[in-house]
């Protein structure tokens, strides 16, 4: 019964007893009640003590007045074990008995009930519901004890260590010289020492004394099981005559006594009457529906607050131990489900309208005589059976009467079983997020040890014998198979039908292929193709499920779980050939998604490969999931998941060397591989290591979420090629609409034709919809994406409730003095190590995505300036996302607000002054994203620097000049110094040009030269006017100005050499000169007098 450990501990209570046993010290004094009363009225009349130490020296004194009522408890649990240890045959003697007796009382069903009236049924029906709460407590009781005793050997070893370490500091305490102890110190620390002496002494005996104490526990167990179901089917069918007996008396009564008339007007008013009877017999059988359910809640709340009590001390005690799974499971099964068969949100405040009508009803009867006046009164023919109408209202009377006391009576109960049902679904949440916590991080299993591998062939002979015993059982139990082949034989008529309409469902498939990418290609092409692969893997499929039942029917006793574990696996085995299915050569990947066809067949090869392992661990998941008690017993599952897990290790790593050794890998591929590899190698760890039953829970949803992801990429693959085939019929369709507005609009009067067929090229391909196909599809992406989210998020939602269990593993703590005692307090756990990196996750994907995402939804507005606010936009949210993910994270690391203000301030008064120009450049920035002063795209001069904006960050904006060097320039620069935007709210910009003509030339028809010019330049912009005027008469020409206006920035230099080209050509053509500057020099030889002149042209 004991194992070394214990032995180990029970040794060390024996060293340290002998050595303080000779351990000379002084003399201790006698510990009692009345020596601490007198010490704690000595230290509170001490003037001389300071609060904390009169704090500190009660706390001293109080837990030496809690050893004392430790002992005492103590000796009084001794006391009655040793009446138990010694009486112990006869106690199961009197248990075996007792439970004989009660399966000869109880065993054979509630008896017929005899009670005559409704009074002796009430009196029946109580006496019997004071038995079924009591027989109901002894068997939560019995459950308590037992489970306490599962764990008895698990609370001793741990009882005896904890004991072990106190001990050990007792005798530090004493052989310390350096504080000597006093009387009193001493003699609380040998009352300590005996105390844990005793307790020792008493766990070991009650634990060799184990099997006994568990037989009684079975007994009792038992005993009030049978009397429990016993006190239920006989309250149950006192509940129902009761019901009987209430609508016989009703119906019974009679309303036309002495009323005998054939005035319609009077047998008008007794048909309210028999209404009235009917509201009456409906609301007694609906009292005795809600007193059945209060009686059903109330029964189980007990059993819950008994359940939680036991699993709380169980965790206390044995957390992390192997048995605790066990016990958790078991209690998991005890745990009473209750659905409420009335809807008491909507019920009550009907029950108090009703009552404030009923009230108003009654009130009206109260004057019979006035009332029966008033109503001959207002119908004449009422008076001549005035005293049968008298009569009838006094009924009436009594049964309003009737129907309110009734109807209170259950607003009493809606409103008892109401709070009742409120506590118990709370407690039950609160039991199941507890039992799921721990069971998610318990071992459940033994892992690969030599405990794994001894045990390995009793469990897994006990396991076929149980196989066995099933199987016979359902071969000689028809009814336990019919609704499992219900199930199965319909799927089975339907894939035999499929199958053998293969080849035609072939040939629609490869119809379907032939008008991919040509005329005949359509809508329905694609989705067509997705039905037929989903037709043909249906044969598989059932075959597969067909496998698995055989396998549930061994191993599930419900028949409803039986069914439901088979839905399971068929939905796995449809979903996954689904997908492999696609990834054949020539398939719905290769043909319709454009996939290269030695991907497709490496896809399809790892896939194919990862099923053969992972569909016997689906089956098994699916059966253990369902019955998750037995998940500590299936050693067969359990080994037959570890070697399935392991093929998949084994045949992930050769894929991933084959990928290696046909080309070289990127840092990406690498990662791809590693994220590859960890998913099966994890499952093999934790299964290896005894977490078989985290695993179970984790497989399928790990699954589904494959399969969601799968799905997503196939629903986005098909509405992109939908939008393909959509952009090229669109563009067929207007393909000679385009060419024919283009071709009007160069032959408009004045419009520039400088190349006719390529400017028409050009046009056409603006009016190609590829650019609304990809923005279309960016925004019906998103849609998908947060779908594919939603639904990832409902499938793992379950399981949020396990995370708390992190709270418990603490990696940080600070120590706290709180009544005297010091305490760790977690300061950092590893659910907050967890949350902050979930936290930065989720900020790093959103800050990758969702601001590109705002950019695309932004750039939708085709206009310029919109540009430039999608990128406002998008580096705005990319701060906010940084900020609030740096906020976020501090907060689940603990560091709240109160803790990081002097860091905050002394930030301050380092921007003050060290980083103030860096503060200056990032508020800079902000302002600039704000004021939109500049924007992404603008073209600029600031500084004698002219170029376009290409980025703005939090410190510096980047400008590209006009001869492509990429200028960094500080943020501040841009609100202090002077700026020019030539873009701020257009790009159109004014070019002046100049030119000369002879004072021999006409200078109208050299306006009307530049005109025409002006007019075929096809730079400038038509929405401002152009001027051509005579600037001035210089000494040498007539000079003309042309002043123009160039519709973007980048062509001011292509307008001023169209215009200077077409300018001396046309001007040359119409024999007009342009003068040019003529320098006359004349050289003077000052010694002969000669003169020698040279003339210079200067053009």
């Amino acid at each position: 019964m004991f194992n070394s450990s214990l032995l180990k501990n029970i040794f060390l209570f024996a060293f340290f007893t002998i050595v303080l046993a000779l351990n000379p010290t002084v003399q201790a004094a006698d510990l009692s009640f009345s020596v601490i009363n007198k010490q704690i009225e000595a230290v509170n009349s001490d003037a001389n003590l300071s609060d904390e130490e009169k704090s500190t020296k009660l706390s001293e004194l109080n837990n030496a007045a809690d050893l004392l009522k430790k002992e005492a408890t103590l000796n009084k649990e001794i006391e009655d074990f040793d009446l138990i240890q010694k009486n112990s045959d006869k106690i199961l003697s009197a248990l075996e008995y007792e439970f004989n007796r009660a399966n000869s009382d109880y065993g054979r069903g509630a008896p017929e009930i005899t009670a005559k009236n409704t009074d002796e049924l009430n009196l029946l029906i109580n006496d019997l519901t004071l038995k079924q709460r009591e027989a109901q407590s002894d068997l939560s009781s019995a459950n308590s004890d037992f489970n306490n005793l599962q764990t008895l050997p698990s609370k001793a070893q741990t009882v005896i260590s904890e004991n072990a370490l106190t001990l050990q500091n007792l005798t530090d305490k004493l052989n310390n010289p350096e504080s000597p102890l006093s009387s009193f110190d001493l003699s609380v620390i040998e009352k300590h020492i005996e105390i844990l002496n005793k307790e020792n002494d008493f766990l070991q005996k009650k634990t060799l004394f184990l099997t006994k104490l568990q037989d009684m526990a079975t007994y009792k167990i038992r005993t009030a099981t049978i009397k429990n179901q016993y006190y239920q089917e006989y309250l149950r069918k006192a509940q129902v005559l009761q019901n009987q007996l209430l609508t016989e008396n009703i119906s019974n009564t009679d309303i036309n006594d002495n009323v005998i008339s054939d005035s319609p007007a009077l047998n008008k008013e007794i048909e309210i009457n028999h209404q009235l009877l009917g509201y009456i017999d409906k609301q007694l059988q609906q009292n005795v529906q809600i007193n059945r359910e209060l009686h059903d809640v109330e029964a189980a709340l007990e059993t819950v607050k008994q359940i939680k009590s036991d699993i709380d001390e169980q965790i206390n005690r044995i957390d992390g131990n192997l048995i605790l799974s066990r016990l958790l499971n078991r209690q998991l099964e005890e745990i009473p489900n209750i659905e409420l068969s009335l809807n008491l949100d909507e019920l009550l405040p009907n029950f108090n309208l009703w009552l404030y009508d009923l009230r108003n009803y009654r009130d009206s009867l109260f004057d019979t005589a006035g009332y029966v006046n008033a109503m001959t009164k207002k119908d004449p023919d009422l008076s001549p059976v005035k005293q049968d109408l008298e009569k009838l209202i006094k009924q009436r009377k009594d049964l309003y009467d009737k129907l309110y006391q009734s109807m209170t009576e259950a607003s009493t109960s809606a409103m008892s079983l109401k709070i009742k049902y409120s506590e118990f679904t709370s407690l039950k949440t609160d039991i199941l997020s507890t039992i799921n916590e721990h069971l998610f991080w318990l071992k459940s299993n033994y892992p690969l040890s030599s405990d794994y591998f001894t045990s390995f062939i009793p469990m897994a002979k006990a396991q076929l014998t149980n196989f066995n015993s099933s199987l016979m059982f359902t071969l000689d139990n028809k009814a336990r198979t019919a609704p499992l082949l219900i199930f199965l034989i319909p799927l089975t008529v339907i894939a035999l039908i499929v199958n053998s309409l293969k080849e035609t469902i072939l040939r629609i498939d490869n119809k379907a292929a032939l008008k991919l990418d040509k005329q005949s290609d359509n809508f329905y092409v694609t989705p067509l193709s997705v039905l037929c692969q989903l037709l043909l893997v249906i044969p598989q499929t059932v075959a597969l499920t067909w496998i698995g039942a055989l396998i549930v029917l061994v191993t599930i006793d419900s028949p409803l779980n039986q069914v439901h574990a088979c839905a399971m696996i068929l939905w796995h085995s449809f979903l996954f050939t689904f997908f492999i299915k696609v990834l054949n050569l020539n398939s719905l990947a290769q043909r319709h998604f454009s996939l290269p066809p030695d991907k497709a067949k490496q896809y399809h090869a790892v896939l194919k490969r990862i099923f053969t392992g992972m569909f016997p661990i689906l089956v098994i998941t699916n059966i253990r999931e369902i019955e998750p008690d037995k998940t500590t017993g299936d050693i067969l599952g359990y080994t037959l998941v570890l070697i399935a897990s392991f093929y998949i290790v084994i045949k992930v790593a050769q894929f991933i060397k084959n990928t290696f050794e046909q080309k070289d890998f990127s840092l990406f591929d690498y990662i791809k591989s590693i994220v590859l590899i960890a998913g099966p190698l994890v499952l093999f760890g934790m299964i290896a290591l005894g977490y078989y039953y985290t695993a179970t829970k984790l497989i399928n949803r790990i699954m589904f979420s494959f399969y969601i992801c799968c799905g997503y990429v196939l629903v986005s693959n098909i509405v992109r090629r939908t939008l393909l085939v959509a952009e090229a019929k669109l563009l067929a369709k207007t393909k000679a609409i385009a060419l024919q507005k283009e071709s009007e609009r160069i032959k408009a009067p004045g419009f520039a034709v400088i190349d006719n067929s390529k400017k028409g090229k050009e046009k056409i391909e603006q009016l190609r919809f590829e650019f609304i196909n990809n923005k279309a599809f960016k925004l019906i992406n998103i849609i998908l994406l947060c779908i594919t989210a939603a639904f990832l998020y409902q499938l793992w939602k379950d399981l949020t409730s396990a995370l708390g269990y992190l709270n418990t593993v603490t990696l940080w703590s600070n120590s706290v003095t709180i009544n005297g005692e010091i305490k760790d307090l977690p300061v950092l756990t590893l659910a907050n190590i967890f949350s902050a990196a979930i936290i930065i996750l989720i900020t790093i994907v959103l800050y990758r995505n969702l601001p590109p995402i705002l950019e695309r939804i932004f750039r939708l507005r085709v206009a310029s300036a919109h540009q430039s606010t999608s990128y406002t936009a998008k580096i705005l949210t990319s701060y906010i996302i940084t900020a609030l993910g740096i906020i976020c994270t501090a907060g689940a690391l603990g560091l709240s607000w109160d803790k990081l203000q002097w860091l905050v301030a002394a930030l301050s008064v380092g921007l003050g002054f060290g980083l103030q120009e860096i503060f200056a450049n990032f508020v800079s920035g902000i302002i600039i994203l704000f004021e939109r002063q500049i924007r992404v795209g603008d073209i600029i001069t600031i500084n004698n620097l002219s170029g376009t904006v290409s980025k703005i960050r939090i410190r510096a904006t980047t400008v590209v000049s006009f001869d492509n060097k990429e200028v960094v320039i500080p943020n501040r620069e841009f609100i202090t110094t002077e700026l020019t935007n030539w873009s701020l709210s257009n790009t159109i910009t004014m070019i002046e040009f100049s030119v000369g003509i002879d004072y021999s030339a006409d200078p109208v028809k050299a306006k009307k030269i530049l005109e025409h010019i002006v007019l075929r330049c096809p730079y400038l912009s038509r929405e401002k006017p152009y001027k051509i005027y005579v600037n001035s008469m210089d000494a040498s020409a007539i000079t003309l100005k042309v002043e123009v206006f160039v519709e973007k920035i980048g062509d001011r230099k292509n307008t001023v050499d169209y215009l200077n080209v077409n300018t001396l050509k046309r001007f040359n053509e119409a024999n007009i000169n342009i003068p040019f500057n003529r320098l006359d020099v004349t050289i003077l030889n000052q010694t002969t007098g000669n003169a020698i002149r040279l003339a210079d042209k200067n053009s």
